[in-house]
């Protein structure tokens, strides 16, 4: 990648961490002061936030003062260092014409950070806990129903998860696992995720949540949903921290896939349901997931989550 940015030979990228909420609420600046750089700088710093994706708005800015990588350049951070990658091992391009293609920064997700400092085998039995016997929440979803009137995705989980008959209020969701109360005991936020088989992550204020993350952490099978929000193109793909760029899909736990194995990043239908925000009125995906409580498949994304 290197070459791409100094004819002189390879130079190492400038990492520029960011911990605002989300990508947004400073990038016009940020993406202001870099567009009076030298590109060979720009196509050298990496931006890292809790959320690499651009709002069509900020989408708009960027190519307006990148003009030069319009059409070639992606928030998409993992998909955007495979491009270059590819473009550095091009012997036919010279290095002028390799900076003309890389001259802007690359954007990349992290998690939200959490109070939870030790990793868990969640698949282990212990005192007090069984790995399949304490999970007596079959499906939660943790979230405020009208926190974002543009996160159609949300709204939609919701109608989809009530048409399903799952009990749903403002603040969320929950379906118990079969022949269980879990609502008599339904606590903290902290104690459902440690509870819960699937939990259900649709956006809010942006594409991704914070509180997925949190989620993994405590063993529950994220279902995750790529676009659905109208401040971003509705068919978006979520860049969620460290995801491997689309490729052809085999269903939940396949790992297999044109380009799967060489794309850099984390494989998520390995321990994720991964939704289009279309699907969620037109797919049952509610019964999708009591399936897969019953065939074996949450099993096997349990083992990739933790793995």
């Amino acid at each position: 990648v290197g070459r791409a940015v100094y004819a002189g030979g390879p130079r190492p990228p400038l990492v520029v961490v960011h911990e605002s909420f989300v990508n947004g609420l400073d990038l016009p600046s940020a993406l202001e002061g870099l567009a009076r750089q030298p590109p060979g700088f720009v196509a050298r710093v990496v931006r890292v936030n809790t959320e690499s994706a651009l709002s069509d708005e900020a989408k708009a800015l960027a190519e307006r003062l990148f003009p030069w990588v319009k059409g070639q350049w992606t928030e998409d951070g993992p998909a955007e260092v495979a491009r270059r990658v590819r473009l550095a091992r091009d012997p036919a391009l010279s290095p002028q014409e390799l900076l003309a293609r890389t001259a802007a920064p690359v954007l990349v997700s992290a998690p939200k950070p959490s109070g939870v400092l030790e990793v868990t085998d969640w698949l282990r039995p212990g005192p007090g806990y069984d790995p399949v016997g304490s999970r007596d929440i079959a499906l939660l979803f943790s979230g405020n129903r009208y926190k974002n009137g543009n996160a159609l995705a949300r709204a939609h989980a919701f109608q989809a998860l009530e048409r399903g008959g799952v009990q749903c209020t403002p603040r969320g969701c929950v379906a118990c696992m079969p022949g269980r109360d879990c609502n008599a005991r339904y606590g903290s936020s902290w104690d459902n995720l440690s509870r819960a088989a699937f939990c259900v992550e649709a956006p809010g204020d942006t594409l991704t949540r914070s509180h997925t993350y949190y989620a993994m952490q405590f063993g529950c099978v994220p279902v995750i949903i790529d676009g659905g929000h109208t401040s971003y193109t509705l068919t978006a793909f979520t860049p969620w921290a460290w995801r491997r760029p689309p490729r052809a899909r085999g269903g939940p736990g396949n790992a297999s896939g044109p380009g799967a194995a060489e794309a850099p990043g984390l494989d998520f239908e390995s321990f994720a349901v991964v939704l289009r925000h279309e699907e969620l009125l037109t797919r049952d995906w509610v019964g999708d997931l009591w399936r897969y409580l019953q065939d074996g498949t949450w099993a096997r994304l349990r083992r990739g989550l933790q793995a």
